[in-house]
This record gives structure tokens, sequence and C-alpha cells, in this order.
């Protein structure tokens, strides 16, 4: 951001500001203090017409202010920084992929997390629809760890093999990218196969599987 913003390229600076917001967030930052930052940085995006960044960010920023308990429906990602239907109508409109799918991406793992997972699936769905026009390696990877964890939420209460499916094609992508990125994907990779081996195949090994998945993200 600030070498960006010492030579001029401000497009550069302020996606650099983006993604360490979004970092910060799914780092574990408190939420008081992600909320300042991209409040701070929305607001100069803003001044500096970085239209694109400032979109995306307030979707983030949305999200935060939605699991700090400052909105009126946890579950939709209308508040102080955004209205989640004029802003979805307006991105569907221009065709530009990144907001819509941030949003469909955000919206389902809040209903995942509140328990809704009926919502949380229709969603991912959406979302799954846009993360191919998506240049993020790391919102394919959020992506397909939010609709496994959905999948095996619903498979625990539905007895539709489908979601068993889509939670195994979750694990099989998070088995490669954890190859390359044990950092970013071992735990989560963990995770899925302790909560599949919960659901569907009833085995004891889930219980090692959740231990290893929470040292794995405390390293």
């Amino acid at each position: 951001y600030r070498l960006g913003m010492s030579c001029g390229e401000i497009q550069y600076a302020y996606i650099s500001a983006l993604q360490h917001c979004v970092v910060s967030y799914q780092c574990g930052v408190k939420l008081e203090m992600v909320e300042r930052l991209m409040k701070m940085y929305s607001g100069e995006m803003v001044e500096c017409k970085q239209c694109l960044s400032q979109s995306i960010l307030q979707v983030w920023h949305q999200t935060v202010l939605n699991l700090m308990g400052l909105s009126d429906d946890p579950l939709k990602l209308s508040g102080d920084a955004m209205d989640q239907e004029p802003f979805l109508n307006d991105s569907l409109e221009c065709k530009v992929g990144s907001p819509p799918f941030v949003v469909y991406h955000n919206c389902s793992l809040l209903a995942y997390l509140f328990g809704e997972y009926e919502l949380a699936a229709k969603m991912a769905a959406k979302g799954e629809a846009l993360v191919s026009k998506v240049q993020s390696f790391y919102a394919d990877g959020n992506h397909t760890f939010v609709q496994g964890l959905i999948s095996l939420a619903l498979g625990r209460s539905t007895d539709q093999t489908n979601f068993q499916t889509i939670a195994k094609q979750s694990i099989d992508q998070m088995e490669i990218w954890s190859e390359y990125a044990p950092s970013n994907y071992q735990h989560k990779l963990l995770l899925l196969q302790a909560e599949y081996a919960f659901v569907f195949v009833k085995s004891d090994d889930a219980a090692v599987l959740y231990d290893e998945a929470i040292d794995k993200a405390a390293e």
C-alpha cells in the first residue's frame, strides 16, 4: 500500500489495502480493529475513485458489522456499509463478477455460522455460478471450504446423497491445495475430514481429526 501510494500506483495501493483488510479479518484480528481499518480505507477509496476495490471492501465491512451485532438482520448484508439488494442489482447489471460473488460467499458463511444451513446452501450455489469469474485463488479456496462445511451440516439432517458428494469434492480439492500451501489449507482440510468422518463414516477418527485441525489452526 505504502509503495503504491508513494509511486502513484493508486489502484495497486488500494488493492493491497483491500487484501490487508480481508486477510486481517480471516486471520482472526479483533473485529473492532478490522472494522476501523475497513472504514478508514473505504473512505480513502471513495475519495480516490477506486470503485471496484471499494465495492468489494464494502461487502467485507458489512460482514464484520453483522458479526459484531451491528445490523438489523445478521443474515443480510444491509446496514451502515451497504444495502444488499441494490448492491447486487447494480453489480449484476454491470456484469462484474467479483462483488456479487463476495456477497454470496459471505452470505453463505453468515448463514452457516447462524445455523441457517438451507439458506447457506442457496447462497453457496449462487456463488458457485460466479466463482470462475473471480480472479482470486483465495476466493476459490474459501468458497470450497465453506461449501464443504455447509454440505456436511446438511448431511447430518438429510438423506440426500448429493451433500456427501459435494463434501467429498471439497475435501479432494482441499487435499491438492494443502500440498502446495499447507499453512493456508491444512487446518481447513483437517476440519472437513473431521466433519466427514463424524457425519458419514461414523468413525472414532473424527475426534483425532478435530484436535489436529485445532492444533494446525493455532500454528
